[in-house]
């Protein structure tokens, strides 16, 4: 686990990074009996506009972009990640974007088949 110090860095970080994409980003959040049971945060092309992106060619036309999504282990298989996904989609096609990427590894099975059954394909490795 992280030390004292190493938890404070990583929560100023984190909050760092969340006040600055208030507003810029979806953040959409599933919570279940009190308990957050999964997140999801998808950038718009506005936001990604000027930035530094890691693995994006240049050649390409920015889009909407799923940045994580992450469900709690006890929610997993049980909708909630395809009930995010479905939502951050609609927020994207209702505000007129007609693309929606993201990545994943290619060794994480579970995901690869939930993007799958939205209808996702693979378009680069």
């Amino acid at each position: 686990g992280y030390s004292a110090l190493q938890r404070a860095i990583v929560r100023a970080e984190t909050a760092a990074g969340l006040a600055e994409r208030r507003g810029a980003s979806l953040l959409l959040v599933a919570e279940r009996e009190g308990a957050v049971v999964g997140s999801v945060e998808a950038f718009t092309p506005d936001f990604l506009s000027g930035k530094q992106l890691r693995f994006w060619s240049a050649s390409l036309p920015l889009e909407s972009y799923v940045s994580a999504l992450a469900t709690a282990p006890s929610a997993r298989r049980s909708g909630v990640g395809r009930t995010l996904m479905s939502r951050v989609e609609a927020i994207v096609w209702e505000a007129g974007e007609s693309v929606l990427s993201l990545q994943v590894d290619e060794l994480n099975g579970p995901a690869l088949q939930l993007y799958r059954g939205l209808g996702y394909e693979v378009v680069g490795r």
